[in-house]
């Protein structure tokens, strides 16, 4: 996870004021089923381990609240390497990433969550744009949402200059956050409401770390783990990484994908980041 997060500040270190880095203060590992409560499996896809994502999410906050952190953290994030699905005119649709509550830091809603699959930090991107929510962001080219005080928005940052908080994933600025996130986070963090951003409550942090993904997994275990359900996944040897891109190839099908950070592109280049990943895009609750 301390590498999951090196991979997320990497994203955050263009926010000149305020300055924004993420600070782990605690990490809980669950190893049984007993241990997450708040997990909505969906009947009858337990094998796929499909959740409903909105559900659990809202779970989620209701159970960190009886722990005595919920009230010293800024925000309290769950990583799970589980399907997040939700029911779309009665089918199961499980492209989503992630899920945060749009500008709740610090109150009693400071909850999201993203996918991420062990050894394969494939959901660095997403990690880091269901944060920025948190923060208060919106998706460039939407404007303030009516669930944030004095919320501004994104309208003058158009989608389609593909910095994080859009999908539009063509060139070096899907590593970057945009003008209208940065003046957002600069003014929540302004804000009487936000005061904890300005505030340590523990002096107490995990160590972090020093490396990066690309020097932590290896591309066929990179593909294996991002599509763990195809038979015989692996990463095809023959095109090898082109435009910081590789090719994940089973049987009968291939997915492109970017590959992660600090991983080799070829002579002089190393990548920034992160895959090509589908993400909710339709707003609930706080809009995101």
């Amino acid at each position: 996870f301390t590498v999951l997060t090196y991979a997320a500040n990497l994203r955050y270190a263009c926010f000149v004021f305020p300055k924004v880095q993420l600070r782990i203060t605690g990490i809980t590992m669950n190893k049984k089923p007993e241990d997450e409560p708040y997990i909505r499996y969906v009947k009858g896809y337990e094998q796929y381990r499909n959740i409903l994502f909105k559900e659990t999410l809202e779970d989620f906050n209701t159970y960190m609240k009886s722990k005595k952190f919920y009230y010293t953290s800024y925000i309290v994030f769950l990583v799970t390497a589980k399907n997040m699905s939700e029911w779309v005119d009665g089918k199961l649709q499980y492209w989503v990433g992630g899920l945060a509550y749009l500008g709740t830091a610090c109150s009693e809603w400071r909850v999201g969550m993203s996918e991420d699959r062990p050894t394969s930090y494939y959901g660095a991107y997403v990690f880091a744009h269901e944060l920025a929510h948190n923060l208060g962001c919106q998706h460039d080219g939407d404007g303030p949402d009516d669930w944030v005080k004095g919320h501004i928005g994104s309208a003058d940052c158009p989608w389609d200059d593909g910095y994080l908080m859009s999908y539009k994933m063509q060139d070096e600025r899907q590593y970057q956050f945009s003008y209208c996130c940065q003046r957002e986070v600069r003014n929540l963090y302004n804000r009487p409401e936000f005061k904890c951003l300005r505030e340590r409550y523990t002096t107490k942090t995990i160590k972090r770390s020093s490396k990066l993904p690309g020097r932590m997994t290896t591309l066929s275990n990179y593909c294996q783990r991002v599509y763990m359900y195809d038979e015989g996944m692996h990463a095809d040897p023959t095109y090898g990484v082109k435009d910081c891109k590789l090719n994940c190839t089973a049987k009968t099908t291939y997915w492109r994908l970017s590959v992660v950070d600090c991983t080799s592109c070829g002579k002089k280049k190393v990548s920034e980041g992160l895959l090509d990943y589908g993400h909710y895009k339709q707003k609930y609750r706080a809009g995101w």
